[in-house]
């Protein structure tokens, strides 16, 4: 498993709240994650942050003791049920941190499975046979509205009320977390991104780098192409591409 990521700031935001991380634990074992903080200057990226770092604490502790046959998916919930504790208790001690949150999707890969798990509007794809696939349903306002039959997805990409979330790590004392194993999908290549990346980004211009660009290249080449089209917020880009070759890169 080779996993590239990039995150950069934008042409609009004077700082840059996004955060990724991966880590590969073994040859057949490795996950990345992308959180989007959000809370004032300071207090998003402080989010993002707190949320990778309790994220990695949990995973790479439960690496030690957990066997093969462990429930992935809990231990991805756990995972980001932790986060929340850690951004939420947090924003409780520091009061210019008060009301920050972040969201986050996590990919996990461990003998030829793959899972994700997810709170917020960050997201996963699975680029499979020249095709993006979403794996992850965004927790917000347009996305229930398009569920109810309100609007239509087209009419969502220009809603004012895009950017509002419905979930996020660090808001409440407690939060609930979607995770699933994504069958059939473990040899292909997986894509986490903030929105910075799909707000700027047709998935018809996503799939045609993938198409065309060795792996090594697809991060840097959507993080310019979102800036192209204007880079309004923060973009992060990390994907896993499943091959003989190995190793990651930041």
């Amino acid at each position: 498993m080779r996993i590239y990521g990039l995150t950069d700031v934008g042409r609009v935001r004077s700082n840059n709240q996004d955060t990724f991380d991966f880590c590969e634990y073994d040859i057949n074992c490795c996950y990345a994650v992308v959180c989007d903080g959000m809370g004032g200057h300071a207090g998003g990226n402080i989010a993002s942050e707190t949320a990778t770092e309790a994220i990695r604490q949990t995973i790479s502790d439960a690496y030690e003791t957990f066997g093969r046959d462990r429930d992935i998916c809990k231990l991805l919930e756990l995972s980001l049920e932790k986060a929340n504790d850690s951004v939420f208790a947090r924003s409780i001690a520091e009061p210019d941190l008060k009301g920050m949150g972040t969201t986050a999707v996590i990919s996990f890969y461990i003998d030829e499975a793959m899972y994700v798990a997810h709170v917020g509007d960050s997201r996963a794809y699975i680029f499979s046979d020249g095709h993006l696939v979403p794996v992850t349903r965004d927790h917000s306002i347009v996305q229930e509205m398009i569920d109810s039959g309100e609007i239509t997805p087209d009419e969502a990409e220009n809603h004012p009320y895009r950017h509002v979330i419905t979930r996020a790590l660090g808001i409440m004392n407690g939060v609930a977390v979607d995770s699933s194993r994504l069958d059939g999908y473990s040899n292909e290549t997986v894509l986490l991104c903030s929105d910075g990346l799909t707000t700027m980004v047709s998935v018809e211009e996503i799939e045609q780098v993938l198409k065309t660009e060795a792996p090594e290249n697809v991060c840097e080449k959507l993080v310019a192409l979102a800036n192209e089209h204007g880079g309004k917020d923060n973009i992060t880009v990390v994907i896993m591409v499943n091959d003989s070759e190995g190793g990651a890169e930041a």
